[in-house]
């Protein structure tokens, strides 16, 4: 009823104490319409606010990021925006998802989307605080992304982010790595309308996000172009394949596998190169690669479609183990051991035995050995059942045996079969 009275109204939405719409005038800012930070809503994001404008002629939706604390403690400078009539400004609070107040900016913005235009939607997956849809703004970086999505969690993984940039309107897609030459994200990347930014956890493997990204540089790969993919094995933390980027090393398919685990030979890897000729088909070669070195024969080397680094493991790496003396042995307790060790070794260490002692009676008690003691005894059971069940169906649950008979054998396999479960391995 009040928007039916207004000439040119402006709408506030979101985060407010009291939202719904205003007469518009010329000069009108944004700190006009929304007053200060006590007509929002406990726990404002002061931050990342919408200004959502309608171009003249086409009335098409235009999205305009707006740094809302500083418009407000700002009155008239650049970051409070002049409103336009039929403006939308979008406030969001700090805590919560934004998907509420951006159901029905995104539903325009999808809406006015078309075969040569794609929707002005971006979308932020993984390591953040409110992964999900977010309009495309003017000018918008990556920077813009995070804010948008609310700051990337404390487990971010800030060495390895990727831009996802379809290309044509087919569904091919290319791959952009947006980490600096510093090893930190590139925040001033630019970014344009339906781009994903993929931001990893750095603790967990990176299959889940990249899988569908694979998986469509593979299905759009052809003669004349290769599958944009490396894969990387071996002692890294999480192996697997890679989208190939522009411009990708040895050192940076390291980097997007997480580096290296404690059991890696940092000194040199193999990358296998598969190279396709016309006549003699598909061929690999193997070559050692220096991982010491800064050039391009080391860690600098480019990679090539197809390519797998494997990182070996260092000789001889094996797990801790551990072996525990108890009883009569001067200093019992728990004793590292490697290869080659021999329980009467792992004794003397322990000081030997006491005076106590009797080296006749020793019992040896192995996981492993436990575990073959309770495979072969369920074994047994399972074939004892399985032959009463054959005796029973023969001879007519056991009555053919007789009375005595019967229950004899009934008996014994039914005290055979108690005496096998209250067995505790």
């Amino acid at each position: 009823p009040i928007l039916d009275r207004l000439e040119n109204p402006v709408l506030a939405e979101g985060h407010l104490q009291r939202p719904g719409g205003f007469q518009w005038r010329e000069g009108l800012r944004v700190s006009d319409l929304i007053g200060s930070v006590d007509t929002l809503l406990p726990n404002p994001d002061l931050q990342y606010a919408l200004v959502v404008t309608e171009q003249p002629i086409t009335r098409v939706s235009q999205v305009i990021e707006l740094a809302l604390g500083d418009a407000l403690n700002n009155p008239g400078s650049a970051a409070d925006i002049v409103l336009q009539p039929r403006d939308r400004v979008i406030t969001f609070g700090a805590t919560g998802g934004r998907a509420g107040n951006l159901a029905g900016l995104l539903a325009e913005l999808n809406a006015e989307a078309s075969f040569d235009n794609p929707p002005a939607v971006i979308q932020v997956n993984g390591s953040v605080r409110y992964p999900g849809a977010y309009p495309h703004v003017q000018n918008m970086t990556v920077g813009d992304m995070i804010n948008a999505a609310g700051g990337m969690r404390e487990n971010a993984d800030t060495n390895y982010a990727l831009i996802v940039r379809k290309r044509g309107n087919q569904g091919d897609v290319e791959v952009h790595d947006v980490i600096s030459s510093s090893l930190n994200l590139n925040a001033s990347f630019s970014v344009s309308a339906a781009d994903t930014l993929l931001v990893f956890d750095a603790n967990a493997p990176r299959s889940g996000l990249l899988d569908p990204v694979i998986r469509q540089l593979k299905s759009q790969s052809d003669s004349l172009e290769l599958s944009n993919v490396v894969s990387a094995s071996g002692q890294l933390k999480f192996p697997g394949e890679y989208p190939l980027v522009a411009g990708m090393s040895v050192a940076t398919l390291i980097r997007a596998a997480g580096e290296f685990t404690e059991s890696a030979q940092t000194a040199t890897a193999e990358l296998s190169r598969y190279e396709v000729d016309g006549r003699r088909g598909r061929s690999v070669d193997h070559r050692d690669i220096n991982l010491t070195a800064a050039g391009t024969d080391g860690q600098q080397m480019q990679l090539l479609a197809f390519d797998n680094l494997v990182v070996r493991q260092l000789p001889n790496w094996v797990l801790p183990e551990s072996i525990t003396l108890r009883g009569e042995v001067e200093s019992p307790g728990s004793y590292s051991i490697a290869k080659g060790d021999s329980l009467s070794s792992v004794i003397a260490r322990a000081g030997g035995l006491t005076a106590f002692a009797d080296s006749n009676s020793s019992v040896l008690l192995r996981v492993s050995l436990r575990e073959n003691e309770r495979v072969l005894l369920q074994e047994y059971k399972d074939a004892l059942e399985a032959d009463l069940a054959l005796i029973a169906l023969t001879y007519g649950s056991l009555s053919a045996l007789g009375p005595e008979g019967g229950n004899e054998t009934r008996n014994l396999g039914q005290g055979l079969l108690n005496d096998i479960t209250d067995v505790q391995p």
